[in-house]
């Protein structure tokens, strides 16, 4: 019979029926989201799917054709990033790109979304429109919720000392999930550090003067909050971030070829390329990314990153490790 099934591709229809129970997250679910299915399956099935896995399981974990970002050696953010940067380079080149999303709570329906609006891509956003906007809308959503969460813990009357590390592990790593797959905005970081900060005045119980007007409350407490982060050593949000940044793009680097070609695609190499050819139409505009006059912005396609990914293919390409800093 499991010959038959792995042979002629047809599972008999008593073998292939299984029971699905919907165990609760919480005491009263509403939602697929809410609840954890649990399929119980025949024992022939099972045997099916591990003789299966035995023949085929390499190609799975290989990736096949270096497409398959769940293969062995990947990481979900690598996806998110790689998405992230073809999204920006398509809105600055005017390149049309779709983005299929299948939501299997949804059943069969489709709908198609207005340019700017915000997908989810393994709970990170991604959107057409501005993607620092999305980005830090969504990091403050997520610092709120998590220090909501664990107020009381942060906010005791106790050492800074060890309510820092408690706040880097409750809330940092829940604001700032996927960051390494996130643009090195000026304007991501500058909201990152704000957060931090507020989030510390709050638990350094700092309270406005009685003759202290509100502006200078504002100023002062900041500042007293930077002073204690520098005092217990403790990184700002936008180094975490930045760091976060160049080791997953070191670990791009030696992705493999498809890798490398979706982070090159239309890049500040193939712009300049474009500049020496002959003067037509199409090439006389330059792409938004390269125009924009955003104070301090700072932008995928910058000589740094460039010359980063350039040395880091290098290396990976001779089985050598490369560091590389500004």
């Amino acid at each position: 019979m499991l010959s038959d099934m792995l042979y002629v591709g047809k599972i008999p229809s008593g073998i292939e029926e299984g029971i699905t129970v919907l165990l609760p997250k919480i005491p009263s679910p509403l939602e697929w989201g809410e609840t954890r299915p649990i399929t119980l399956s025949s024992t022939f099935l099972k045997w099916a799917a591990q003789l299966l896995l035995s023949r085929a399981g390499d190609q799975l974990r290989e990736g096949g054709e270096g497409l398959q970002w769940a293969r062995k050696g990947r990481q979900g953010v690598e996806l998110v990033t790689t998405l992230r940067r073809v999204v920006q380079m398509s809105k600055d080149w005017g390149v049309p790109v779709w983005i299929v999303k299948l939501d299997i709570r949804k059943g069969e329906k489709v709908a198609c979304q207005p340019n700017g609006a915000i997908i989810s891509a393994l709970a990170s956003p991604i959107t057409f429109g501005d993607q620092a906007v999305a980005i830090v809308g969504e990091m403050a959503r997520r610092a709120r919720a998590a220090f909501a969460k664990h107020k009381r813990v942060l906010k005791a009357r106790t050492s800074i000392r060890p309510r820092l590390i408690a706040y880097d592990t409750l809330v940092r790593n829940a604001a700032l999930y996927a960051a390494e797959s996130w643009p090195a905005h000026a304007q991501v970081l500058r909201g990152a550090n704000a957060v931090q900060l507020l989030h510390l005045r709050e638990m350094l119980h700092l309270r406005r003067g009685a003759a202290e007007s509100w502006q200078e409350w504002h100023v002062r407490t900041l500042r007293m909050a930077r002073v204690h982060l520098h005092r217990e050593q403790k990184e700002r949000w936008s180094t975490h971030i930045l760091i976060r940044i160049w080791k997953l793009w070191g670990h791009l680097a030696r992705g493999g070829e498809q890798v490398a070609a979706m982070l090159e695609w239309k890049n500040l190499r193939f712009w300049r390329a474009q500049q020496q050819l002959p003067s037509r139409p199409e090439r006389t505009q330059k792409p938004n990314s390269f125009t924009r006059e955003d104070e301090g912005a700072t932008h995928w396609a910058t000589d740094a990153a460039e010359e980063a990914l350039a040395l880091l293919t290098a290396a990976a390409s001779m089985g050598e490790n490369a560091d590389v800093t500004e």
